[in-house]
C-alpha cells in the first residue's frame, strides 16, 4: 500500500514539473529587446567621446616642427618636436 502512495506523488510530482517547465519555456520574453536598445546607445556614445588628435606642423626660420593637438579638449599633447 505505501509503494502505491510513493507512485501517486511521483507521478504527480513529475506532472506538475513537466507542465511547469512548458509554461516557462512558452512565457514570451520582453527584456532582450529593450537590453538592445540600451547596448545601440551606448555604442553610439562610445563612438562620439574619441578624440580628434593631430599632428600640426609649422615652418620657423627653414626647419619644420610637429606638435600633437587634441581638437576635442582643446589642448596641446606635446612639445614642437623638430622634424627637418
Amino acid at each position: 500500500m505505501k509503494n502505491s502512495s510513493i507512485v501517486k506523488h511521483s507521478k504527480r510530482e513529475i506532472l506538475l514539473l513537466i507542465i511547469f517547465a512548458c509554461i516557462i519555456t512558452a512565457s514570451p520574453v520582453n527584456a532582450a529587446s529593450s537590453n538592445s536598445q540600451n547596448l545601440d546607445s551606448t555604442l553610439i556614445t562610445l563612438e562620439s567621446r574619441s578624440a580628434d588628435i593631430r599632428w600640426i606642423y609649422k615652418n620657423e626660420n627653414g626647419k619644420t616642427y610637429k606638435r600633437l593637438y587634441n581638437y576635442s579638449t582643446q589642448t596641446w599633447l606635446s612639445d614642437w618636436i623638430l622634424i627637418s
